[in-house]
């Protein structure tokens, strides 16, 4: 008999479904130990199979993006599948974590396109509904003491990427689960409620605006040391391997910026950002 229970997410981390499977050899004959082995496997892997549809049928992000972009849900359920598939095939005792980092660096994109792409179409009120839980992701990962995982979190990286230890690991998992928790509903209100025919505001209508915006937080950011990050920020130059005061000047100023912005209750500035 064999057990093993692992947490299901898809894409920017979706949901956590716990999964289990459980087979018993019943056959009266016993097999040679290169079939047993065989045998496992392949109960493993058709149990794994059908673990992961079913997750996925009673996902409500998925079915919504299932209805939307059946093409792309398609090649995110191919990739779970594969990616799944293959560290159950190469491992027989994985941690959640070992399938999360799986999940985060195959499967994720894959779905932030997609909510990239209809994120400045949105709603006002998915919008900002959006907005407000992305803040309230970036306020939960500021209080942690690692910067690089807000850092990681706004550049679509693996948030797993610094952990040295279990310990770090187990730690960085349940941040992840914090995290998938709240976005989980902001990217179900964008994906149902969002119109592509929606003319966005360009450069010039927003301008003025947004350099409003800029100067005040010019006024709270106002240290030396600060307007260098900042001047660095703008030409790309804060990067993974940056040092962690840097990383996290980075993310409070995003934070900043878009707490301002949401405060104005400038939906059109909000489109512009999410569109850049």
């Amino acid at each position: 008999m064999w057990k093993h229970k692992i947490g299901l997410i898809a894409a920017v981390l979706l949901f956590a479904a716990p999964l289990s499977a459980q087979e018993k050899n019943i056959g009266r004959k016993q097999p040679s130990a290169a079939r047993a082995k065989a045998a496992e496997q392949g109960i493993r892997q058709l149990s794994l199979s059908r673990q992961i549809d079913e997750a996925l049928a009673n996902n409500p992000v998925l079915v919504e993006l299932k209805k939307l972009d059946p093409k792309r849900h398609g090649e995110i359920r191919t990739k779970i599948h594969q990616q799944l598939g293959k560290l159950s095939a190469q491992q027989t005792d994985y941690s959640l974590a070992d399938v999360m980092r799986v999940l985060q660096s195959e499967v994720q994109p894959v779905f932030l396109e997609k909510i990239d792409e209809v994120l400045p179409y949105a709603d006002d009120d998915a919008l900002k509904h959006y907005t407000r839980s992305f803040l309230q992701v970036m306020k939960f990962l500021l209080k942690q003491p690692d910067s690089s995982m807000c850092f990681a979190y706004l550049h679509n990286n693996d948030m797993f990427a610094s952990a040295t230890e279990d310990a770090q690991e187990q730690e960085r998992l349940a941040i992840v689960m914090k995290v998938a928790s709240v976005m989980q509903f902001a990217n179900l209100r964008v994906l149902r409620h969002h119109d592509l025919q929606r003319k966005l505001p360009d450069e010039a209508q927003v301008a003025e605006k947004i350099l409003a915006v800029w100067e005040k937080l010019e006024l709270k950011h106002h240290g030396e040391q600060q307007r260098e990050w900042l001047a660095l920020a703008q030409i790309d130059g804060i990067t993974a391997e940056s040092p962690p005061e840097q990383q996290r000047f980075f993310c409070e100023w995003t934070h900043d910026m878009y707490q301002e912005v949401l405060a104005n209750g400038d939906v059109d500035v909000l489109r512009y950002l999410w569109k850049q």
